[in-house]
C-alpha cells in the first residue's frame, strides 16, 4: 500500500490521552494499517513543556514517531499557503491545526484525525480509498461515513440524500469535514484558500472567520472536486456542542449568521442551483 501519515491533532483538553493512552495506536489498529509516521500535532496548550514531555516519551516507547507545536511550525505553513493569521479572526485554532498539518513533511498520503473521533468499528478503508482517488481524479478527500448517516439518523456532515453518484463503495459528494479526511498533502498544502462560496453558511462560524473547512469546502466547489464516503465504515465525533462557544456575540455577526441562514435556506429550497451547490 502507499505511504500514509496519520497526523493527529490535539490540544488542552486532549493531550494527556493522546500522548499518554497510545491513542495513536489504537487508531493505527482501528484502520486495519500501518502509518508511516505517527505524529501527534500539539495546539493550545497550557502547559507546553509537559506536553513535550509527554510526547518525548510516546516517542520513546513507539507510540507516536513524530510530533510538533503547531506554534513553531505555523509560520511556515501560512508562507506556503498564503493565508495570513488577520484573516484567523478569534477562532484562529480552528484553521492553523489543519494548515500546519498540511504543510509538514513526509508521505505523499496524508490522514488528519481529530483527537475526538473515533471509528465505529475497525475496518480497513484507507487502501480501497487511494484506489479511488489514484483512478478519479475528481476526488479530492475520502472519509468513512458519520455513524448517525449510516444508521439513517440526521447527521450535518453527510447524509445518503446528498449523494450525486455511486463508485464501488463510496458515495460521492460535494462537502469537507475536518473531523478525520484523507488525502494528498501536495493537494493541501497549497495556496487554495481564498475562495469563499455561498455554501459556506452551513458552518456555524461563518459569520465569525472562514475556518479550514469552508475554505476547503468552497476550493472544492469551485473547482469541482468530490468528497468520497466510504459507506462500509463509520466513524463517530461528539459534533453536538462544536462550536457553539464561538457563536455570534457581536450584533453585525448576528446579522450576519441570520442572513446566512436565511439564505442557505432559500438556497436549499431552489430547484435549480448552481452546480459549486448541488449537494447542501
Amino acid at each position: 500500500m502507499a505511504e500514509v501519515d496519520l497526523v493527529v491533532n490535539t490540544f488542552e483538553r486532549t493531550y494527556r490521552e493522546v500522548l499518554g493512552a497510545d491513542l495513536l495506536l489504537e487508531i493505527e489498529r482501528t484502520n486495519l494499517s500501518s502509518f508511516a509516521r505517527r505524529v501527534a500535532l500539539i495546539n493550545n496548550v497550557d502547559d507546553r513543556a509537559d506536553a513535550e514531555r509527554m510526547a518525548h516519551d510516546a516517542v520513546q516507547r513507539g507510540a507516536i514517531t513524530h510530533y510538533a507545536f503547531v506554534a513553531d511550525r505555523l509560520p511556515q505553513a501560512l508562507e506556503q499557503t498564503g493565508v495570513k493569521t488577520e484573516e484567523f479572526g478569534p477562532i484562529g485554532h480552528y484553521t492553523d491545526w489543519a494548515l500546519t498539518a498540511t504543510c509538514l513533511e513526509g508521505s505523499p498520503w496524508l490522514l488528519c484525525w481529530d483527537a475526538d473521533t473515533r471509528l465505529a468499528e475497525p475496518c480497513d478503508w484507507i487502501a480501497p480509498a487511494i484506489e479511488l482517488m489514484e483512478r478519479d481524479p475528481r476526488v479530492m478527500v475520502v472519509s468513512p461515513c458519520p455513524v448517525q448517516a449510516r444508521d439513517g439518523q440526521a447527521s450535518a456532515d453527510f447524509s445518503l440524500d446528498r449523494e450525486l453518484e455511486r463508485s464501488g463503495d463510496f458515495a460521492l459528494t460535494q462537502g469537507f469535514s475536518d473531523q478525520l479526511f484523507l488525502c494528498r498533502r501536495e493537494e493541501l498544502a497549497a495556496p487554495i484558500y481564498h475562495e469563499r462560496c455561498i455554501a459556506r453558511w452551513r458552518y456555524p462560524m461563518a459569520a465569525i472567520a472562514p475556518i479550514f473547512e469552508a475554505r476547503v469546502d468552497s476550493w472544492m466547489r469551485h473547482h469541482d472536486r468530490l468528497r468520497g464516503v466510504h459507506l462500509s465504515s463509520a466513524f463517530e465525533h461528539p459534533r453536538d456542542k462544536e462550536g457553539l462557544g464561538h457563536m455570534p456575540h457581536i450584533p453585525r455577526q448576528r446579522l450576519l449568521r441570520l442572513a446566512g441562514i436565511v439564505l442557505y435556506a432559500a438556497l436549499r429550497r431552489l430547484p435549480l442551483r448552481p452546480r459549486c451547490c448541488r449537494v447542501l
